[in-house]
């Protein structure tokens, strides 16, 4: 999208768009606006989640930690911290000036992001267990982990608030939270717990006809105001929310490319996956 597929120089001023993205100008001068890549920026490890909050994005960096980056201008991007976390970073979350990192067989590290262009750690929590997904709501943040445990800790206190066990210990993928509800994704089920009492509790499991994940790769959930989505290996599972209590499977969708990356929801009922 955005660049021709079929053409290296794009808007045909002799400089191929590969370089103009190398040199951070734009490879569509006068032409239409379309969608694509504007600009790119190397980190220093893989990057594997972001999470963007004004100005500044957090990049899970895997075994590198985390990247800060200013993101205040688009074409543009910079990397203005490098926090080397003790764990392996694979999902990030902001809350206020606070940086929340699922760090992997560490815990939750959560970074001080006041002074960003001076990120550090200010504090960790270790539960125990290898976490890998991470949600927040207000002061309270959810950290799933890969013995189907969800663990919730207070901002404020700087304390473990509650935790939960999911039936069967399931491999947790991904958290998402929407109002009084956390939803769970373990590529199987989807489990639908409610905050309504503070702590969560297990309302429901509802179960798919996939069960292949990425040993490699966290496949994730997405929620829409009607639909959440789950991906898992080759496809996407598709939920009716409407009811969050009743949450239903409206469709399972497999293709023959391999590698789920993430989906995002652009309306209601439509969504856009990135799929190898």
């Amino acid at each position: 999208l955005g660049t021709r597929p079929d053409r290296a120089d794009t808007d045909n001023d002799s400089i191929s768009d590969l370089q103009e993205l190398r040199n951070r100008s734009n490879p569509l001068d006068n032409q239409p606006p379309g969608n694509g890549v504007i600009a790119t920026l190397e980190t220093a490890g893989t990057a594997v989640d972001v999470a963007i909050r004004g100005p500044i994005a957090l990049v899970a960096d895997r075994q590198a930690g985390v990247a800060v980056v200013d993101v205040a201008d688009p074409f543009a991007p910079a990397l203005i911290q490098q926090v080397n976390t003790p764990g392996d970073a694979t999902a990030v979350a902001i809350v206020n000036d606070l940086g929340v990192v699922a760090d992997g067989a560490e815990g939750v590290t959560i970074l001080d992001l006041s002074a960003p262009a001076t990120a550090s750690i200010l504090r960790q929590f270790k539960p125990g267990g290898d976490f890998r997904a991470i949600a927040s709501s207000g002061q309270r943040v959810f950290a799933g982990s890969t013995a189907g445990t969800v663990v919730t800790f207070d901002l404020l206190s700087g304390t473990e608030a509650s935790r939960l066990q999911l039936p069967s210990n399931p491999r947790i993928e991904d958290l998402a939270v929407e109002g009084d509800v956390l939803y769970v994704w373990t590529v199987g089920n989807l489990h639908v717990l409610t905050l309504e009492t503070g702590a969560p509790q297990y309302r429901r499991g509802v179960p798919t006809p996939v069960s292949n994940a990425n040993d490699f790769r966290r496949t994730r959930l997405r929620l829409s105001p009607e639909r959440a989505y789950g991906t898992y290996t080759d496809g996407v599972v598709v939920f009716d929310r409407t009811d969050p209590w009743n949450t239903i499977v409206l469709a399972t969708r497999a293709t023959a490319q391999l590698g789920w990356k993430d989906l995002v929801p652009v309306a209601p009922r439509l969504a856009m996956p990135a799929d190898g």
